[in-house]
């Protein structure tokens, strides 16, 4: 213990000066937190990097096929780009077991440099609407868990594209993609290679910021769009994502310099603490198992590869969103749209952000009482949770995801007008609105 003595006699002078005696003490522990710098600095790295070496230009769009739709085939969208855009690469290639994976390319001084420039690629979905000339809005989709950006291709999607005159667009969040779920797999066997998802996220991330800046000032301007007659907004380019999208929707929004609104469709935080509970950790937990058999230790490696994961996780990014921006970073809103009893995300996890003084507010007709929390009545300028209800009941504490008649919420919401008329309106001004009656949006 003798090495320990000069700590412990910090702690008990910092109680004693908070009017804690020593003689009356019964328990005491300290603990040591993550600098900021430590948990954003390289993904701000990053991000500064890059977008100086851009300036006011777009990226380097280049277009690999236009699929063009007969009103027969698709009533609502005209044609269909699939292409590629330039990001700068701050990765480097190693392997995971057989598998080609990628971190960081760490400097000197702990930073990631970049390693050189790749091809991201993207696809954008352009409305008969869009054709008639009328500025056009853009949403940049974040997709679903370990997902693709073909995810933009859902039919109310399409309906809201034409409706609204939105191009929806989207890119691989890499990291965690269906081109990473091999090696997803094979660093389960080894969870010392958890860099490979944790490092990589952050190129994901900076893929989502560049395509953004790149839809805002120069898609429409690519030869084969611009004969189109497609005029973006610029001033109307919003970001909206759904499950691990508007989970990392938090983290893309604390971060952003290009927009200020973006819709988290059935969000959580924390994977530590989402895993064990989502019904979609089910197969990876069967590896998991297998390996680290000892439910202690598994606790434990949760817990630690959290500490990687902390640098893109929104659970360090709510705080930036609005209540502290990063330097040189404006102020966003965001607004969270959950479904009660989640089987595949942890409402929990949205109820401590919530609760944690950051700026997100919850909303009336929530469901159930949050301690520490008085629910927002409508309207609500600014960023704040709004839970829809299917007829699930809330959940039993713990770690285990639920399971009832009613079944999976977890897509429900983004396919109900209401819901998008709400999402709709909050992207244009900036105000959460009822748009459920006063009930606290139970659909039949």
């Amino acid at each position: 213990m003798e090495d320990r003595v000069e700590r412990f006699e910090e702690i008990f002078s910092a109680l004693e000066a908070a009017g804690v005696e020593r003689s009356g003490l019964t328990l005491a522990w300290d603990w040591v937190t993550a600098s900021s710098d430590t948990l954003h600095g390289p993904l701000l790295k990053m991000r500064d990097e890059a977008f100086a070496e851009l300036g006011d230009e777009s990226p380097v769009f280049e277009v690999k096929s236009i699929e063009t739709y007969t009103v027969d085939q698709n009533a609502d969208i005209a044609y269909e780009v699939l292409g590629t855009f330039d990001v700068p690469d701050y990765t480097t290639k190693i392997k995971v077991g057989p598998q080609d994976a990628y971190v960081l390319n760490w400097g000197d001084d702990n930073l990631p440099v970049k390693s050189g420039v790749y091809k991201a690629e993207f696809r954008a979905r352009i409305p008969r609407g869009a054709l008639t000339g009328t500025p056009a809005t853009v949403i940049v989709h974040g997709h679903g868990l370990n997902g693709t950006h073909g995810q933009i291709r859902a039919s109310h999607f399409d309906e809201l594209a034409n409706q609204e005159n939105i191009v929806f667009a989207g890119c691989n969040m890499i990291g965690m993609s269906s081109e990473d779920v091999s090696t997803i797999l094979e660093m389960l066997n080894d969870l010392s290679d958890f860099p490979a998802l944790a490092d990589r996220l952050h190129q994901g991330v900076l893929d989502h910021a560049f395509l953004i800046r790149g839809m805002k000032t120069g898609f429409d301007k690519i030869p084969e769009v611009a004969a189109s007659g497609l005029v973006i907004d610029p001033t109307q380019v919003f970001y909206g994502g759904i499950s691990q999208g508007g989970i990392y929707g938090a983290t893309h929004m604390a971060m952003s310099l290009d927009v200020t609104r973006g819709h988290l469709g059935v969000p959580g935080n924390n994977y530590s603490t989402l895993l064990q509970r989502s019904s979609d950790f089910g197969p990876f937990f069967v590896i998991l198992n297998f390996i680290y058999q000892d439910a202690r230790a598994q606790q434990v490696l949760l817990g630690a590869i959290q500490n990687l994961w902390d640098r893109t996780d929104p659970v360090s990014h709510y705080r930036h969103i609005s209540a502290e921006p990063f330097a040189g970073t404006p102020a966003h809103q965001v607004l969270l749209a959950s479904a009660t009893a989640d089987w595949q995300v942890a409402l929990l996890t949205n109820e401590i952000a919530a609760r944690s003084d950051l700026g997100v507010a919850l909303m009336s007709n929530y469901g159930r009482p949050v301690s520490l929390v008085e629910e927002t009545p409508y309207p609500h300028v600014g960023s704040g949770i709004v839970n829809y209800s299917f007829g699930n009941p809330w959940p039993a504490p713990g770690n285990k995801p639920p399971v009832d008649e009613v079944g999976d919420p977890h897509g429900k919401p983004r396919q109900l007008k209401w819901h998008n008329d709400q999402m709709m309106h909050f992207y244009r001004t900036g105000e959460i609105i009822d748009v459920c009656g006063g009930d606290g949006c139970t659909p039949d």
